[in-house]
């Protein structure tokens, strides 16, 4: 049984095997929305898929759109670790409920087309928005 307060919707049913800790970082995920993005570490990829979609506003973005991240890397990778990253990345997204997937279901595979962000994923963006950016410089020696 389930032992969490009832503001948590736990997805895990009870008689499943699942431990308490697992049910406790399930917890402390939706712990709060404030400080969701000291939680989760995200890579440059991720922000720019939750940053595009939040562009978007309530629309579905197409995943096409995101192969323009590597527009700004001088050193071109080959089309296909492009599009595995970014799917590796869209399903990890998905895992983490920041944004929703649409697309195709196999036996096999998960096609994804399309993708939307979450009321947790707006919420993320709204965050990284306000964060400051890295800018590129290099250090040099001093002559």
């Amino acid at each position: 049984m389930c032992r969490l307060p009832k503001i948590f919707l736990c997805p895990f049913s009870p008689g499943q095997g699942q431990d308490l800790a697992c049910h406790l970082n399930f917890a402390f995920f939706y712990a709060k929305i404030k400080d969701i993005t000291y939680i989760m570490k995200l890579s440059k990829l991720q922000k720019y898929i939750l940053l595009a979609c939040f562009e978007k506003k309530y629309s579905k973005l197409d995943r096409k759109v995101l192969l323009h991240f590597y527009n700004s890397y001088k050193k071109k990778h080959s089309r296909d670790i492009m599009v595995n990253s970014i799917t590796n990345s869209i399903e990890r997204l998905i895992n983490k409920g920041l944004i929703v997937g649409f697309g195709e279901i196999t036996k096999e595979k998960i096609f994804i087309e399309k993708v939307r962000l979450t009321r947790l994923g707006r919420e993320i963006a709204k965050k990284l928005l306000g964060e400051q950016k890295k800018l590129p410089f290099k250090m040099g020696k001093k002559s």
